[in-house]
């Protein structure tokens, strides 16, 4: 079994490689360290404006595009770093010290296949930190990535009388696909590395995890996670409800960050005026989230898929009495409703779960450090800074406003990525030193 390469020394053609010592060998991991950081801000920011200019139908491009604003990445260095000048020299900080962030050198990327435009958002980030990369992508997201990264090869950006171009940050990146299964090929893809990156389920982190590698290697990991809301029936208006129908739209709730159930604290004394199909009360917020649905749904066609597990769950709040649907004639959206204090199997394809319960520090129990983000609408401040301080307390990595759950943000589970990319190094000279 070899290695399929797809984009090697700058050049998108398809080859075979035993192992993966000539891949390695001909990634430039000059290009980039010898590049200013600002210049690599703005190339960066110019391969987004390009995104925006290219037709590309892969999901989330615009978000991308977006997300590679100069200012965006300069506030990620800024929250990572502190003063992104250390990514070029040494930056003094105090009692004759000064710090540098150099590159780790060789990044590899298991990069998973639930969302198509994730190997681009970490390799990006790797770039920022002057890494040369290789990614190892699903064969269902491997089309997209290379058209993105095609884009890329024709970008080009100056910053005061220094150029960085595209066909020359390409040959600092290598894209190759393996057979996830292959232990051997795994094997060689950790050693290769200075550095390991790992988005992937829970299985797949543990076997990524348990390989050899290199003494020096750095692992990073972002595995399996789960993500809900939180609102109050106060905050239950048309606006929140198109925005919490978009964080579902959004990868079809394939992401991590996206919501699957939504937890409504009920107000004492409302009003309960609507009956479902099974003659039980319907609460607002399912009410008004249908409508948010019937209004965005159609503006965002919903890929071919998943339909079993619609199906399937659909069958089954309409048989049981006890709970309540609401959904689509067709297969757009669902919202199944009960009240059982858990969390529920994901469904996704626009498919919502909602629980009315008496307080929302009821849920606290259910959270665990597999919870990344928690979507929040409640009315109170204080209340909010409670409840999140206790979320994160037992685990939440990000509390955010409904709208933004599926926003990629720093820290990222937890993590401030591009600081894990580079190894810090440090200089220290006594006073009078020359």
């Amino acid at each position: 079994m070899n290695i399929e390469c797809y984009l090697q020394n700058g050049e998108f053609t398809e080859s075979a490689f035993a192992n993966f010592n000539p891949i390695v060998e001909k990634l430039d991991q000059n290009v980039l360290y010898n590049a200013p950081v600002d210049l690599i801000v703005k190339f960066l920011a110019a391969f987004g404006k390009e995104l925006t200019r290219t037709v590309i139908s892969e999901e989330g491009v615009f978000y991308l595009a977006s997300w590679l604003r100069a200012s965006n990445l300069n506030h990620y260095l800024e929250i990572n770093l502190g003063d992104k000048t250390c990514l070029d020299t040494f930056v003094e900080k105090e009692n004759h010290l000064s710090l540098r962030a150099q590159p780790r050198g060789v990044v590899c990327h298991w990069v998973a296949g639930n969302v198509p435009t994730l190997a681009i958002f970490s390799l990006v980030q790797s770039i920022l930190a002057k890494n040369a990369n290789i990614l190892r992508v699903p064969k269902e997201t491997l089309p997209g990535v290379l058209k993105i990264l095609k884009v890329l090869g024709g970008v080009q950006a100056e910053h005061q009388g220094k150029v960085l171009r595209g066909a020359e940050v390409l040959k600092s990146i290598a894209v190759v696909y393996f057979p996830s299964e292959n232990p051997e090929l795994n094997r060689q893809f950790s050693l290769a590395a200075d550095c390991k990156v790992i988005w992937g389920g829970a299985e797949a982190v543990r076997s990524i995890l348990a390989l050899p590698q290199r003494e020096h290697c750095e692992s990073i990991v972002f595995g399996p996670k789960y993500s809900f809301a939180v609102v109050d029936e106060e905050s239950v208006a048309p606006a929140l409800c198109r925005r919490l129908a978009m964080d579902a739209i959004i990868f079809e709730q394939e992401a991590c960050s996206s919501p699957q159930v939504v937890f409504c604290e009920r107000k004492r004394g409302g009003e309960r005026p609507v009956a479902g199909s099974n003659g039980r009360y319907l609460p607002k917020l399912a009410v008004e989230l249908a409508e948010a649905f019937r209004q965005v749904s159609p503006k965002y066609p919903k890929p071919v898929g998943g339909y079993a597990k619609v199906l399937n769950a659909r069958g089954i709040y309409w048989l049981d009495p006890g709970k309540e649907i609401i959904c689509s004639e067709a297969l757009d959206w669902t919202i199944l409703v009960n009240n059982e204090l858990q969390l529920e199997e994901p469904v996704m394809s626009r498919t919502v779960f909602i629980k009315e319960v008496d307080s929302v520090f009821d849920v606290l129990p259910l959270i665990t450090n597999k919870i990344q983000t928690v979507g929040i609408a409640l009315k109170d401040r204080p209340k909010t800074l409670d409840f999140c301080e206790q979320a994160t307390r037992r685990g939440v990595a990000r509390c955010t406003a409904i709208g933004t759950m599926n926003n990629y943000d720093t820290p990222w589970d937890g993590i401030l990525y591009i600081n894990r990319l580079v190894r810090w190094t440090s200089m220290r000279m006594s006073e009078g030193a020359e």
